[in-house]
């Protein structure tokens, strides 16, 4: 397929926004860039979401910005990316939240990037996370002051849980991409998207960084870091991450021996993170679990060790202190 040159098509999903869903498209309606494909996928809304996405039609026509909306039946923003992928027409592509935003000059600048810079097929930039209360501002974690956020190679750091995720900080040529999702969709899932959107194009493609703060998010007390605040809810995401992470990594074209590698450093530090929630929750039993399967790769090491005797001293500790009540 030939994509519209200089064009960026935007997918984002959206799920009753309709209180915050102006500030998003109003970021889109202000950029200096104006080539812009607006693809919003209403995931079946239970409020006024889709009247918000009608209101602004005319005032998409008037700035010159291609705008549509599309409604379908409720199925986690994986699938609502996939139905947006249906219709990208652009030589760019994005996929941000429709909760977060964008500064004006965030499109221009990522495009003059890419069109600076052909060894890469993708961009990112900073991006600052605001509280729901819309006054706790502080400097987003999505690149942080490490200089592994200039890192070309992005493969291994997004494995390692090193990468920034944010969606909106993103921008990837089309063709790349979908050269590294020829299916042209990922996974259904409820979360997990931007694991299987970048890690395929990591591994085949260089990336470049703009070291500024082009973007905002929102922290909602109803997203799903806030939502897994139970040890069975948090163990169950981080299980279910690995499964997607080692999918997805199943997807990619790659050597039978590298893929393993792959898999098996996925576990490893996946079984880590278990760890660690054993210890936030002091969990004795799981903790344990853990710890038996580091031993039975050979990759336990000293830190786990003492994870472990803090997740057990806790229990015991707690457990002292509720027979002493």
């Amino acid at each position: 397929m030939k994509w519209e040159k200089g064009v960026v098509s935007i997918i984002s999903p959206c799920y009753n926004r309709e209180k915050i869903l102006y500030r998003f498209l109003d970021s889109i309606l202000v950029q200096t860039y104006k080539k812009i494909q607006v693809i919003m996928i209403d995931d079946g809304s239970e409020d006024n979401t889709v009247h918000v996405l009608e209101s602004y039609i005319d005032k998409f026509k008037k700035a010159g910005i291609s705008y549509e909306y599309h409604l379908k039946n409720n199925g986690g923003v994986s699938s609502a990316i996939n139905e947006g992928l249906k219709y990208v027409k652009g030589e760019f592509l994005c996929w941000p939240d429709s909760d977060d935003w964008y500064e004006p000059e965030s499109i221009k600048k990522r495009v003059d990037f890419l069109n600076l810079h052909p060894e890469f097929a993708i961009v990112s930039n900073d991006a600052s996370a605001i509280l729901a209360d819309g006054k706790t501002v502080f400097r987003s974690s999505a690149a942080g002051n490490t200089q592994v956020k200039f890192e070309p190679n992005q493969f291994n750091l997004l494995l390692e849980g090193n990468s920034m995720i944010c969606c909106i900080c993103h921008m990837v040529r089309t063709e790349a991409f979908f050269a590294t999702h020829p299916d042209g969709k990922i996974f259904n899932s409820r979360y997990g998207q931007n694991i299987q959107m970048l890690l395929p194009v990591y591994y085949r493609y260089k990336r470049g960084f703009i070291d500024e703060i082009l973007a905002h998010y929102l922290v909602l007390e109803t997203s799903l870091s806030h939502e897994n605040n139970s040890f069975e809810k948090e163990i169950a995401y981080r299980e279910n991450i690995e499964k997607l992470t080692i999918a997805t990594l199943k997807s990619i074209e790659m050597p039978t021996d590298e893929r393993e590698k792959y898999i098996y450093l996925c576990h490893i530090r996946n079984t880590r993170r278990r760890l660690k929630l054993a210890d936030k929750y002091h969990n004795k039993l799981y903790a344990k679990k853990q710890v038996k399967e580091l031993i039975r790769f050979r990759e336990l090491k000293g830190r786990d060790l003492l994870m472990y005797i803090k997740a057990v001293s806790k229990n015991i500790l707690l457990g002292g202190v509720m027979q002493s009540k």
